[in-house]
């Protein structure tokens, strides 16, 4: 349906519905309150954020991004000087222009304690204690130590592109056993997973082992890795200011209509806008510090030498019988195991 409106000595004007409607609405008070609409999904990208930050707080930049789409997205007649009833069509696309926002300060926490599965398990060594007495003694192994390859995998999944590359760190060694020093890195702007590896050597003390007559023990000796995975949680802050403009980006006309014509610029502040904004996407706030802060997730994946391992096994001695005398039949003896916390070996000095 097309309202016609004719005007003595001009000439004919055809507007369509759809642009009265959306003039009508912009003349309707407060746009149904932001507060009504419901929160914006997490934005794909900083140029999504920026439109959801103008849609919801900058209602003056939105009625006129309103009002122009209405007219020139539409297929119409325009009056113009000397030529009447010439058919015009038009679209307008708004366009943000980010290079003056900045994202810094990329914090890293993690998020809940981290999941533990068994890892690689790594032959160290044997020790024989003999004893030819005819009592209990208590013997000791020596000390053990092996050299393995440690390795730790980061990665940042939930993020949106912000064409910015900043890195946080956090020592994740706390929070899973082994290690009291595993520091960590992701890199706000990267998709792929990131994997450092560190040769480290483990001490395990030596073991006194309780050993009956005539018997020796074997001591064998694992140091087992652990496999550990958890998840953190990633905040930077946005700030600074971006330029939008609404552009013709088609149009059948020359000169003003022409395709690529700014019909209107302004330099919208990051900061202000989300303050006026109601509702935030989701984890989306104004920071303590004047900026916009900006959630984001990541987890990560270590293994590493968490303890050793000890089996003490026992293995009568055979002694040839006195003649005409048969063999004693071997005592009963248990096996048992037990593990030892790992001991880091020194660094080199530098």
């Amino acid at each position: 349906m097309k309202l016609s409106i004719r005007k003595r000595g001009f000439a004919r004007f055809v507007v369509p519905v759809t642009a009265i409607a959306a003039l009508a609405a912009l003349a309707a008070p407060g746009d149904a309150s932001a507060a009504a609409h419901s929160a914006p999904a997490y934005p794909a990208d900083l140029d999504s954020l920026l439109n959801d930050l103008v849609r919801y707080g900058d209602s003056a930049t939105t009625s006129g991004e309103r009002q122009y789409a209405s007219v020139w997205d539409n297929r119409h007649w325009t009056y113009q000087w000397g030529r009447s009833n010439i058919p015009t069509t038009s679209h307008v696309s708004t366009r943000n222009d980010a290079s003056g926002v900045t994202f810094s300060n990329l914090q890293v926490t993690p998020d809940g304690e981290a999941t533990t599965s068994p890892g690689a398990t790594w032959y160290v060594g044997s020790s024989f204690l003999t004893n030819k007495t005819d009592r209990e003694m208590t013997l000791t192994t020596q000390s053990f130590s092996k050299t393995v390859t440690d390795t730790l995998s980061t990665a940042v999944t939930k993020q949106f592109s912000t064409s910015h590359k900043v890195s946080g760190q956090v020592n994740v060694g706390n929070f899973f056993s082994g290690s009291d020093e595993f520091t960590a890195t992701w890199t706000w702007g990267e998709t792929d997973t990131k994997t450092a590896s560190e040769q480290e050597t483990y001490k395990a003390k030596s073991q006194s082992v309780p050993v009956p007559p005539h018997t020796t023990a074997v001591v064998k000796v694992v140091l087992k890795q652990t496999k550990s995975t958890g998840a953190v949680k990633l905040e930077g802050d946005l700030d600074g200011s971006f330029t939008r403009s609404l552009i013709r980006t088609d149009c059948n006309d020359s000169g003003a209509c022409a395709p690529g014509h700014v019909v209107r610029s302004s330099t919208e502040s990051v900061y202000d806008t989300a303050l006026a904004a109601v509702p935030l996407p989701p984890g989306i706030y104004l920071s303590g510090h004047h900026t916009v802060a900006v959630p984001g997730l990541g987890t990560y994946t270590a293994e590493n030498g968490s303890q050793f391992g000890v089996e003490v096994s026992y293995a009568p001695q055979q002694s040839a019988p006195a003649p005409g005398a048969s063999a004693p039949a071997p005592a009963a003896l248990h096996s048992y195991s037990y593990t030892v916390p790992v001991q880091k070996a020194a660094a080199p000095p530098r």
